[in-house]
């Protein structure tokens, strides 16, 4: 299910920090819910990982929730 015109692209960051505390079981998660995730290169966040982007916003602590209330 990719987001529709009223929703925004979901993009999850994949450099190490991040992937290691979950952003990869959040891109998982996801996708297994049928929605379209990015995977992204270091954003230079890590203190806030697993970080992730709603469109041009950043989503820091990110967890399955605080995206899907972002969309």
């Amino acid at each position: 299910m990719q987001c529709s015109k009223h929703q925004k692209n979901i993009s999850i960051c994949h450099g190490q920090n991040c992937r290691d505390v979950g952003g990869k079981a959040l891109t998982e998660k996801l996708t297994a819910l049928g929605i379209d995730v990015e995977v992204i290169t270091c954003q230079s966040l890590c203190t806030y990982a697993p970080t992730a982007k709603v469109g041009k916003v950043a989503i820091l602590h990110a967890s399955i929730d605080k995206l899907l209330d972002a969309v």
